[in-house]
């Protein structure tokens, strides 16, 4: 019987220590090697626009932070809706400031998870200005944009595709 009991304890033992020295490494590697948001945009075919135009502003180095953020990502598609000549005017040099704006528009802090978007009315953005969030039935729209894909996950937050550029009021200096 007292061996019965010491086997029990032994084994026990191992059931309690292995986990948490094994597994602990383990989970720190896979955080370590998740895509952030910026490598997941630069390596989504349906979003190289959206990539070449992130590159233009500091907000390569936001994208790559720890954050976390809420991305509401223009497809190619929806910058293909946008009048003709309007991304090359917004590439301008001179036009870096806009651009920036624009695309801090698209962006919140935290990590928003479906189920919250659903419970707000809307958000603040990094460009400071409010975007109104909908859902009716299914579907849910970002200031009238319709989210196409939804909850993608990263180590720095998740991703929403839309199917339109959001544009936010602009003030002339």
């Amino acid at each position: 019987m007292i061996n019965a009991v010491m086997v029990f304890l032994i084994l026990s033992s191992f059931l309690f220590i292995y986990p948490l020295a094994g597994n602990s490494n383990e989970i720190s590697a896979i955080v370590e090697h998740q895509k952030t948001i910026l490598e997941e945009i630069r390596q989504n075919p349906s979003l190289s626009t959206l990539a070449k135009i992130i590159s233009n502003t500091y907000l390569v180095d936001v994208l790559e932070s720890e954050g976390p953020f809420t991305l509401f990502a223009p497809s190619n598609e929806a910058f293909a809706k946008l009048a003709p000549g309007t991304l090359d005017d917004w590439l301008k040099p001179n036009n870096k400031e806009i651009l920036t704006k624009i695309l801090e528009y698209h962006i919140a802090l935290g990590k928003i998870t479906l189920e919250d978007l659903k419970k707000n009315s809307g958000l603040m953005t990094l460009s400071g200005q409010h975007v109104s969030i909908k859902t009716d039935n299914n579907n849910m729209t970002v200031n009238n944009v319709d989210l196409t894909k939804s909850n993608f996950e990263y180590s720095n937050g998740i991703v929403y595709i839309i199917d339109q550029v959001l544009v936010p009021k602009m003030t002339v200096k």
